[in-house]
């Protein structure tokens, strides 16, 4: 998903979607959740981030699975989780 520069399109709307989502999902742990096992919950919500985005998947499936769509997908998975565990 990029974000594009003259126009709105779906990947806009889902990126600012999640963004919003994520915020939410922030406020609630703090408030609710800040005693349970972390690991678990960042499992948890793995799973229910999975789940949402594989409809919108079916949207537009559109897929180049090359090394380089690999690794910068291992790359920002890795820094989100350090950077989330570290907050």
């Amino acid at each position: 998903m990029t974000v594009g520069i003259y126009k709105l399109d779906i990947g806009d709307a889902i990126a600012i979607g999640g963004a919003f989502v994520w915020a939410l999902g922030t406020h609630y742990y703090r408030r609710n959740l800040a005693n349970e096992d972390l690991i678990k919950l960042n499992a948890g919500m793995g799973l229910y981030s999975a789940l949402v985005a594989s409809p919108i998947l079916l949207l537009n499936p559109y897929l180049e699975p090359t090394p380089t769509a690999f690794a910068w997908g291992f790359i920002v998975a890795v820094v989100a989780q350090i950077g989330s565990f570290i907050l």
